[in-house]
């Protein structure tokens, strides 16, 4: 008997397209993490320089590389900005939340959490 793997998630195109700065301390997330987004199409990958990230760009970052007021500065410069939590807590959430982030994602190995996120981003546009 075989078991049928899960489909892959698929970000979409417009997804695709978003210049995406990685803002994690650990650096081997950070490699797994951009080296995941490359498999998955996504042609701009990098991480976060501060000088270069320009409004509309999308900063992924966790609570430990980014917190709730550096996310409200960041949001106010035009940046969209996305937390990978280990385990997404409701006080984290919250906190985030009030600081304008476009989305607080669990951290998971297929990535289809963030992925969802990443398209709700780009099918906005530059809509706050």
């Amino acid at each position: 008997m075989y078991v049928t793997a899960p489909a892959v998630p698929r970000p979409s195109e417009a997804a695709r397209r978003l210049r995406v700065w990685l803002h994690v301390g650990d650096p081997a997330l950070a490699r797994a993490l951009r080296a995941q987004l490359l498999r998955s199409g996504f042609c701009q990958v990098e991480p976060f320089v501060r000088s270069r990230a320009v409004p509309g760009d999308v900063i992924v970052a966790t609570p430990q590389s980014l917190s709730p007021a550096a996310c409200a500065e960041l949001r106010q410069r035009g940046l969209r900005v996305l937390l990978l939590c280990p385990v997404v807590r409701a006080a984290e959430r919250s906190a985030y939340e009030r600081a304008g982030a476009d989305g607080v994602v669990p951290m998971t190995v297929e990535g289809a959490e963030l992925f969802a996120a990443l398209d709700r981003i780009a099918a906005a546009g530059n809509e706050p």
